[in-house]
């Protein structure tokens, strides 16, 4: 399981797979014409948090090619990636998507462009137990005011290319770390697990990133070991995703590309490990269960595409309406 990463398809409680029109950007005629941005619709069913409504967000027009822009301000971003994971001894082997939303303040200079950003929210895919397993459906998701609070690490990315539109640019390889730190995530090799130095990002006083079960509807809390005697409601999830972003100007206001996940110490820079754990009855899972359950969760890999959207947006736009954005 890995995060850049981190919800749960139809059963996303967490609200942040905000509403489906999102701000739309402005006809692609004449320059000068822009687009005012749509309002989202809410999070998800049950959410926690809401995608609100992007505010005065235009998406401009796409103007002549080879126009320069100045990509600097507030921008919201998407990422989606599909990934693959094989069988273990609970899970079935499957596909989905990684979707990450982000909120950064890009500056562009002669040189380049960099951003700081912030993560926004993060969704898994569902996860399909096998028959010994009993065929059951597992979930995980994040609050969506855990993002807001602002403790997940902010991150640089660095642009090159030409800022101009219709140009390219490309990211250097950036790292998203979640629950712990590295001294070098874009070169270390990911630690065992009992090698984790895992931090508090949503303040819990648990370590790693707190992730909840989805019970209800088909889906059922992880086992916590074969016979499935207890079983768990929270995960405490710790991940690192490296990406390198591709994108083209579409407008001095709209970026659309792809991302890759290079390969670090010879394996795919998308890595996770569940490093604790509460049981359904409250305590905490023993080292044993939490080995059961990491050995036990998906080890994603890189599958077929990514997609990445950028859209500048008013300063002062959130977190919750960066969700509610893109879908």
């Amino acid at each position: 399981m890995s995060l850049l990463a981190v919800g749960c398809g139809s059963s996303d409680s967490s609200g942040l797979l905000g509403g489906g029109s999102g701000a739309q950007g402005g006809a692609a005629g004449s320059a000068g014409t822009a687009g005012t941005g749509g309002t989202t619709s809410a999070g998800g069913s049950g959410g926690q948090s809401s995608g609100g409504s992007a505010g005065n967000t235009t998406g401009g027009s796409a103007g002549a090619a080879g126009a320069p822009c100045d990509l600097s301000g507030s921008w919201g971003s998407y990422l989606e990636i599909d990934v693959a994971w094989t069988n273990t001894m609970v899970l079935q082997a499957g596909n989905d998507k990684i979707r990450v939303w982000l909120l950064g303040n890009r500056v562009q200079e002669a040189a380049g462009a960099y951003e700081t950003v912030n993560t926004c929210g993060i969704t898994l895919p569902d996860f399909q137990s096998n028959f010994l397993g009993g065929n059951e459906r597992f979930g995980v998701w994040f609050p969506g005011d855990v993002f807001d609070l602002g403790g997940i690490p902010i991150f640089r990315i660095d642009f090159s290319g030409a800022f101009e539109i219709g140009g390219s640019v490309e990211s250097a390889p950036v790292a998203l770390l979640v629950g712990h730190t590295m001294i070098d995530p874009l070169n270390d090799a990911w630690p065992a697990l009992t090698q984790v130095k895992a931090s508090d990002p949503d303040a819990d006083t648990k370590p790693g990133l707190t992730g909840f079960a989805s019970k209800g509807n088909g889906y059922f809390h992880p086992p916590t070991d074969a016979l499935k005697f207890e079983r768990a409601q929270a995960l405490w999830i710790v991940s690192r995703t490296v990406a390198k972003l591709s994108a083209k100007v579409d407008s001095c206001d709209a970026l659309t590309g792809s991302a890759e996940v290079p390969m670090i110490a010879g394996k795919p820079g998308l890595q996770s490990h569940i490093i604790g754990c509460i049981k359904d009855n409250g305590d905490q899972c023993n080292a044993q269960q939490t080995e059961f359950l990491d050995t036990n969760r998906p080890d994603f890999q890189p599958a077929n595409t990514s997609r990445f959207v950028s859209q500048r947006v008013p300063a002062g736009t959130t977190c919750a309406e960066v969700r509610g954005l893109f879908q």
